[in-house]
């Protein structure tokens, strides 16, 4: 798998949870590590020489796979040095938030990682878009979108004062600036509606996460990951992690301009194609029309035909004897 050609929101969340599992092993040693939500297994790709558990609710043939619910991991306390979650917290019931952040803290001896687009106006807003976006122009709703909604984005206080509860110290990066995800998210379902872009998309996808992840790590941002640990960090770990953060990227607020101008470009494009339609339906109903004019026309002549048997003696001697015995 080349993992640059991962769809650009998938790239970034393995990314930088690659990046700091590496800042938090000891001596290059490998690492026992379960992902919770992992289906289709991306994370393989980003920590080969680690041993990967899998849970999801789908099914799969992939190594150390389980098809287990959340809530209820069927593993022992500890059995894993770290326990991983990416973009999972906000498709659980609001009521069940807890219970599964206590679960993945229960099943991790050293560490719990724990990523997700957490509650927040701009962060709604941006979805938002997204979602309208997919509908209105596209044609058709989003599930996971339509869940956020629905269930509401986890609030990440909340989540902290969890973690901290269990008695977890919690160090908070930003991941996804959200103003490029925005503009990324609405390329990416429009590539996804044009089949024959397909290549593009992987074109655009590897160009974006080679060149503006590094960037991507700052605020504003689309998740938040919280890197809870069982033992006290030591200043040099922490102050490593940090520097994960992307340097001189901070804003006031999210630029939705770029996002703003695509919507153009791409709107413009589909009205495009509504008049190629419109055209292409103009010219099928034009042939439908001449085919009309045809048919009467061989209308008119059986007619006429009709009308010349008619006056024929024959057909006058048929009417007047055989029809009538008929």
């Amino acid at each position: 798998m080349d993992v640059f050609e991962l769809p650009f929101d998938q790239y970034q969340r393995y990314k930088i949870l690659q990046e700091v599992i590496d800042l938090l092993r000891e001596n290059d040693k490998p690492l026992k590590i379960l992902e919770v939500g992992g289906y289709p297994g991306n994370i393989l790709a980003f920590l080969p020489k680690d041993k990967i558990t899998i849970v999801d609710q789908k099914e799969s043939d992939l190594p150390n796979y389980h098809q287990a619910d959340a809530l209820d991991l069927p593993f022992r306390e500890g059995e894993f040095e770290m326990s991983v979650s990416l973009d999972v917290l906000e498709h659980i019931p609001p009521e069940k938030r807890e219970k599964f952040i206590r679960e993945l803290w229960r099943v991790c001896q050293n560490y719990l990682l724990l990523a997700a687009p957490f509650d927040s106006a701009p962060r709604v807003q941006a979805e938002q878009i997204v979602a309208k976006f997919i509908s209105h122009k596209l044609g058709y709703t989003h599930p996971p979108l339509e869940e956020h909604q629905n269930y509401g984005l986890s609030r990440r206080e909340e989540a902290i004062v969890i973690l901290k509860g269990l008695g977890a110290e919690v160090l908070v990066l930003p991941n996804g600036n959200l103003s490029r995800w925005l503009t990324m998210m609405i390329l990416s379902f429009y590539f996804e509606s044009e089949a024959e872009l397909g290549p593009v998309a992987k074109l655009v996808n590897h160009y974006y996460n080679q060149n503006y992840y590094k960037y991507d790590n700052c605020e504003p941002c689309y998740r938040h990951v919280l890197i809870a640990s069982k033992k006290e960090l030591p200043r040099a770990k922490v102050e490593a992690l940090k520097a994960l953060i992307s340097p001189n990227q901070e804003q006031t607020g999210p630029d939705f301009s770029p996002a703003q101008l695509l919507l153009e470009l791409i709107n413009l494009e589909l009205l495009k194609k509504k008049d190629q339609t419109i055209e292409h339906k103009d010219h099928l109903l034009k042939e439908k029309e001449e085919e009309i004019r045809t048919l009467y026309a061989h209308i008119r002549v059986l007619e006429e035909f009709m009308a010349k048997v008619k006056a024929t003696l024959p057909y006058k001697i048929y009417q007047k004897f055989l029809k009538k015995k008929g």
